[in-house]
């Protein structure tokens, strides 16, 4: 059985780990490993630049009040708000769902918990931004029930995921609810992960610091976002 060629988008099946690679010509590299543990509990361990184990290399400001069009609008570019923030080698990335919070766990067993310091309401999303494909070097190779994307040249992949707060169905997601409730009919789903490409220009690239970005969006009341980005390498 040969892996799978397009993204994921949908459920994920529990405590399956899937791996995610990806393909450059014949050669396949490694930039992300989903765990999905419970319902709305699931490790993440994105893979770095050249290393197994990403280091966590730098941060954004904490934005907050934010609308959805001012979300869509950030870049992630070199800026005042761009930090470098070296605390070591990253094991994986798991949501809490009793501390309400995403627990970076660190090899030296030390931990970092990224958590909004307002309402919350009932979902959370979170996206994981690729650099070019081209920069990943740690190869591997893929097995039965690999997820394989394709690598284009002027384009990065996005993992974007939404995790459920409580008992709260993601069927009922502003965004993606329309998307969910066609790919899982009557189901109650309360963690959801897709895949898709975004066309990047030089420039772009140029500017945005090399490594994958994590980036988490936090609702807060009267329809507004606070947002915490940091980048791994």
């Amino acid at each position: 059985m040969a892996p799978k060629s397009s993204g994921i988008a949908g459920p994920l099946q529990l405590g399956k780990r899937t791996r995610v690679y990806f393909q450059i010509e014949d050669r396949f590299v490694r930039f992300i490993t989903i765990h999905p543990i419970k319902e709305d509990q699931f490790h993440l361990q994105p893979h770095g630049l050249t290393k197994l184990q990403p280091a966590l290399a730098g941060r954004w400001e904490d934005r907050e009040h934010l609308s959805v069009e001012e979300t869509a609008g950030i870049t992630w570019a070199y800026d005042d708000s761009y930090e470098p923030y070296e605390v070591g080698a990253v094991d994986y990335i798991s949501w809490h769902p009793e501390a309400m919070c995403f627990r970076v766990q660190l090899s030296d067993k030390k931990s970092l918990d990224v958590k909004s310091d307002t309402s919350l309401d009932r979902f959370i999303d979170g996206m994981f931004l690729s650099d070019l494909p081209s920069r990943y070097e740690i190869e591997g190779k893929p097995d039965a029930d690999a997820v394989i994307l394709q690598a284009q040249r002027s384009a990065i992949w996005v993992l974007r995921f939404s995790v459920s707060i409580g008992e709260h169905d993601l069927s009922e997601h502003s965004v993606l609810g329309a998307e969910i409730r066609e790919k899982a009919p009557g189901q109650k789903i309360r963690l959801w992960m897709r895949f898709f490409s975004v066309p990047v220009s030089s420039e772009t690239m140029a500017n945005r610091p090399r490594g994958t970005i994590l980036s988490l969006r936090f609702f807060e009341p009267n329809d507004l976002f606070s947002s915490k980005s940091l980048i791994l390498r």
